[in-house]
């Protein structure tokens, strides 16, 4: 799976940029990579049906909290956004994020955390 092994790379390389604790890091990579082991595919080739699946399947057999949810919608936001740009068909990636978030919602899935386009101000008085 020399494609994961990029895909990897590249999504270490953004959650550096991102400034994210090493913990983080290293459990955005593993929830990432359990669903890619489940499936038997790479995580950019995961479709919505399944990443739904995945996450209904974990809180029924309860092995899945609120938090770890949210951990995996996170990384898979980091990984679909960031790294893989697009998911699908998908003109805007952040609205595909937006949309999975609100029907995980409907169906009582509720994320542990709401943020959207947080901004923090640099050392240069900037907000970014």
């Amino acid at each position: 799976m020399e494609e994961q092994s990029t895909l990897r790379e590249e999504m270490f390389r953004e959650m550096q940029i991102r400034n994210c604790s090493p913990r983080t890091i290293r459990n955005y990579l593993s929830s990432v990579s359990r669903i890619s082991q489940h499936y038997k595919i790479t995580p950019d080739k995961l479709t919505r049906n399944e990443i739904k699946t995945y996450i209904q399947a974990r809180i029924n057999a309860g092995s899945f909290s609120a938090s770890a949810v949210n951990q995996l919608i996170s990384a898979l936001k980091i990984l679909f956004v960031d790294v893989v740009g697009i998911l699908s068909e998908s003109v805007n990636p952040n609205a595909y994020w937006r949309k999975l978030k609100q029907r995980l919602k409907n169906e009582g899935n509720e994320t542990v955390t709401n943020c959207h386009a947080l901004k923090m101000q640099a050392a240069d008085g900037k907000m970014t």
